[in-house]
């Protein structure tokens, strides 16, 4: 039993991380044909009408405090961070999305250790290194690229998603033993939904939804699904781990969203993609190992 308890939440968070690196793609194909505030409205609100069921059969009473940390949550997901996600994606590439989202383990770690008073491990510590290095050798040499001041917009937008997102967890990590999973992740989808929905209304009087492409209609049922599918096993795993030690799967999502997007948007990956993949699955798989030290590091 033990043991199941371990690799569970291991396993939930490694197809979490595989559906969140697709739905980045996803994203990218359905922004392309669907204005962006209407995407999000869409897919929140498709994502919360099928979470609902569950949700409020695992419903329990929680009181005011709970529900502003949710909503504040929320509103860092949904309204911020995926916000800039969306329009961010029309100005660079799926590909550069996944090497900017490489920053969020850093920082998820700096405020876990801050914030939520956890400490790392050596082991987390490492692993974080050795995933970060190979997500390294896969970007290359970045800044050889000749990028246009539309893409640099749209990279610099990706740094604020990645801060809002990681924010986000932050604040969750406390609310996953208050709540039902199910719960949590309706309220997630649903409260920052709201303010991009009321401003989403007067475009929905005038949008044709005949000028959406097949890519797109793929793209939006793609992300609802993954979202429907990737943040219940996050929130899973999360009630069982430290906040900082899930950062280490983000290596996964961003080696996923790099697959995936070459599979689906032609978007091919550099020679050594191979190299450093791997040594992103040699560290989550070091950082997953039993602990050989007792060593801890703190940070102040």
């Amino acid at each position: 039993m033990r043991k199941q308890k371990v690799i569970l939440p291991i396993a939930a968070l490694t197809l979490s991380s595989v559906l969140m690196g697709a739905d980045t793609v996803f994203i990218k194909m359905g922004v392309a044909s669907i204005p962006v505030s209407l995407f999000m409205t869409m897919r929140f609100l498709g994502a919360s009408l099928f979470l609902s069921p569950p949700a409020i059969r695992n419903w329990k009473p929680v009181n005011l405090k709970v529900f502003l940390l949710a909503s504040l949550a929320s509103i860092f997901y949904v309204t911020l961070s995926s916000l800039a996600l969306y329009i961010g994606l029309t100005k660079t590439t799926a590909s550069n999305s996944a090497i900017i989202y490489l920053l969020g383990p850093i920082i998820l770690l700096i405020l876990s250790a801050s914030f939520l008073k956890e400490r790392l491990s050596l082991r987390t510590f490492v692993g974080i290194c050795i995933a970060l290095a190979g997500s390294l050798i896969i970007i290359g040499k970045p800044w050889q690229n000749s990028g246009n001041g539309t893409e640099l917009v749209g990279n610099l937008l990706m740094v604020v998603a990645v801060f809002c997102v990681t924010i986000s967890v932050v604040i969750c990590k406390p609310l996953v033993k208050q709540t039902s999973m199910q719960q949590l992740t309706f309220l997630y989808m649903f409260l920052g939904t709201i303010p991009i929905a009321i401003y989403s209304l007067n475009q929905f009087r005038t949008w044709d939804a005949a000028s959406v492409t097949t890519s797109g209609w793929i793209g939006l049922a793609g992300s609802t699904l993954a979202v429907v599918l990737g943040k219940p096993l996050f929130f899973f795993a999360l009630r069982h781990k430290k906040a900082m030690d899930t950062g280490v799967y983000q290596y996964i999502e961003s080696v996923s969203t790099i697959i995936i997007a070459w599979i689906l948007l032609a978007e091919t990956p550099s020679p050594v993609f191979i190299l450093g993949a791997s040594l992103v699955f040699v560290g989550v798989c070091f950082t997953e190992l039993p602990s050989v030290t007792k060593k801890r590091i703190g940070f102040s």
